[in-house]
């Protein structure tokens, strides 16, 4: 743990000499894991701010953000032979401290994980749709009917609300073009650090292809999606395919395959209980008799 040293000394015949060496500590360095609990399960937490400080000197690195190390943070080059106080600092988690001695050339890897608990002034969390695909450019709106705060969701679902008041009521409402508004309530001292939000889309698209009793395509039949007073409509391809899009996921419709003034055959298709991927819902191949 000390760098070598080498002293010349010249001694008399009979002379005693006391030779004082003094060593040189050799840096040292702390790693270790820093997470939050969720379910009994324990994740490692990205771009924690770790802070070592002794008297005048400090250093700061970040956690790690990769597939094999999430969470891990490396704290190099540190003189050694004192005491460090580190401090672990992230958006919506309440700071962590402890401290560690370090002696001369030691490479401490911290046995034990340092854990982030929810700081319950941030409202934060993710937003998916029905698919699990994360959400981009949500906008998220919290409100305790007096104050209002507001954030868009990133590229990877995520948003982040600073300035909650723990001990009030709030709604979040979230909101975007293509999916139907969705409200959450969080009540007075629940923690809102992790909230998942699930948005059903506001429009979908029907899907399929017309063929005849002997299995051949029908090209030119028009398809007619009805509900109410709204009507769209399309032809089917030379293959018989066709596609129906922009339909409202509120309403049932009625699909109908019309030839000329005849009527070949009709679907129904309720959005709330109809297979969806994607906003699609796929009738498949139709079989179309007496055109």
């Amino acid at each position: 743990g000390y760098d070598p040293a080498q002293i010349r000394l010249s001694v008399g015949p009979g002379e005693e000499t006391e030779p004082v060496v003094e060593l040189v500590a050799q840096p040292g360095s702390i790693t270790g894991f820093v997470g939050y609990e969720d379910a009994g399960e324990i994740y490692g937490l990205s771009g924690v701010e770790v802070t070592a400080e002794s008297g005048d000197f400090s250093v700061t690195s970040t956690s790690v953000a990769s597939p094999t190390e999430t969470g891990v943070f490396y704290l190099t080059g540190l003189p050694t032979l004192r005491s460090y106080t580190l401090i672990f600092e992230s958006p919506g988690y309440s700071s962590a401290t402890l401290i560690r001695p370090l002696a001369a050339g030691e490479q401490l890897e911290i046995a034990n994980w340092i854990e982030m608990t929810p700081a319950y002034d941030f409202v934060q969390g993710s937003v998916r749709n029905s698919d699990q695909t994360f959400v981009e450019n949500v906008e998220i709106t919290v409100t305790d009917g007096l104050n209002r705060a507001y954030s868009v969701s990133d590229a990877n679902g995520q948003f982040s609300i600073s300035g909650r008041q723990s001990d009030r009521d709030y709604v979040i409402t979230f909101e975007h073009p293509e999916y139907l508004t969705q409200a959450l309530q969080i009540t007075a001292g629940e923690d809102a650090s992790r909230i998942s939000a699930t948005l059903q889309r506001a429009f979908f698209a029907i899907t399929g292809s017309l063929k005849d009793g002997s299995g051949t395509a029908l090209q030119g039949i028009d398809v007619l999606a009805v509900s109410g007073d709204s009507e769209f409509a399309t032809v089917s391809t030379d293959k018989g395919s066709f596609l129906l899009s922009g339909l409202s996921t509120t309403k049932s419709w009625t699909v109908r395959f019309d030839q000329g003034s005849k009527n070949l055959g009709a679907q129904i298709v309720d959005p709330t209980i109809a297979t969806m991927t994607l906003g699609n819902v796929e009738l498949g191949v139709i079989t179309l008799s007496g055109n």
